[in-house]
């Protein structure tokens, strides 16, 4: 009795693997090529390939986006060195401004307004401080102290 059953168990899972192999028809590759009834904008899969190396090459476009933000923050840093402490340190953080800015251009960094921002700033700082500085020297001949 003990046979019986494993033949029949094995003549089951005979009859299953059979019947597993056989395809469907919607995997036959007929079922690939486009019918006159689908959208003709329907991307393939070879197309999503393209798409995503197009992606890879955008994001492999833009440059670091530390160098905008350092851009900035050195343009205002410039800005407020102006005002409060010293137009020397000033001048510094300007040309480093205009620097960074220039070199975010360059490599095609994100965040152009930034970039624009703190070049403005840095040049603002320098080309201020400089004007003060050229001022303050000129006051002092006028004086007869230099």
């Amino acid at each position: 009795m003990a046979s019986d059953q494993s033949e029949d168990i094995k003549q089951n899972i005979d009859d299953g693997i059979e019947a597993d192999a056989t395809a469907p028809a919607a995997c036959t590759p007929e079922a690939d090529t486009p019918r006159g009834d689908e959208p003709a904008d329907v991307a393939s899969p070879s197309d999503a390939d393209e798409g995503a190396d197009a992606d890879e090459e955008a994001d492999e476009a833009f440059g670091n986006p530390g160098l905008s933000v350092a851009t900035a923050i050195f343009g205002i840093v410039g800005i407020i060195l102006a005002l409060f402490v010293s137009w020397i340190l000033s001048i510094v953080a300007g040309i480093v401004a205009i620097v960074l800015g220039t070199m975010a251009k360059r490599q095609n960094a994100p965040y152009p307004r930034m970039i624009t921002a703190g070049k403005v700033l840095g040049f603002i700082c320098v080309v201020a401080n400089a004007v003060m500085a050229v001022g303050y020297v000129l006051y002092l001949m006028q004086l007869g102290i230099l």
